[in-house]
């Protein structure tokens, strides 16, 4: 009778554990889908009544980078692709989630933010300063070239040049001036590991 009672209690905790795996795995796939139709509303308006609904969620992925909240493939090919056309949101939400990224999408982000850099180099700048972006990952965002010059040493070169060259027409503030000198110093030196390269090449 006890056995009996023990193994009936051990059905009922087996059958309770069964139903708490199922409600988390049921709340796993709702947040996904949620999320994941708050990042296609972003994508298809990149506004900022879509920002503001979306930076809730991006801040989750800056503390953890937990993948429920991290955009799929094909949506960080639309997100950098936005930012490649200029649009603000799109950067803003860039620089929140590149850290959480792999290394390839990163490369992307960082193509992307140079075209970005190209078209509204002010509003860069000041993206930047805002989010207390690292020097390093600074430079790699306004040296990186479009993935098509990856074999044209002189197209890249004109591209930084280009990049100098506009950055010297900005009439800069005050607030921006030390994110401006990084990204004049990294530019510089860019130019010159080029220049390097191509004198090597010519020897």
């Amino acid at each position: 009778m006890v056995q009996h009672q023990h193994q009936h209690r051990g059905n009922k905790m087996k059958i309770l554990l069964m139903v708490l795996l199922l409600i988390t795995s049921l709340n796993n796939c709702s947040n996904e889908i949620v999320h994941g139709s708050v990042w296609d509303n972003f994508l298809t308006n990149p506004n900022k009544n879509a920002f503001h609904k979306l930076n809730p969620l991006v801040a989750n992925v800056t503390e953890q980078c937990s993948q429920i909240y991290l955009p799929s493939d094909y949506q960080l090919k639309q997100l950098f692709n936005l930012v490649r056309q200029g649009n603000l949101f799109a950067l803003r939400i860039g620089v929140l989630i590149f850290k959480c990224i792999g290394t390839g999408e990163q490369e992307d982000f960082f193509r992307s933010t140079g075209s970005f850099f190209e078209k509204e180099p002010k509003l860069f700048l000041m993206t930047i300063k805002n989010n207390a972006v690292d020097e390093q990952n600074l430079r790699y965002m306004v040296t990186m070239t479009p993935i098509d010059l990856v074999d044209d040493l002189d197209a890249q070169i004109s591209v930084i040049k280009y990049r100098i060259d506009l950055l010297g027409k900005i009439k800069i503030k005050p607030a921006i001036n030390e994110t401006t000198t990084a990204v004049s110093t990294s530019l510089e030196s860019r130019l010159q590991d080029f220049e390097k390269i191509k004198a090597d090449q010519a020897k």
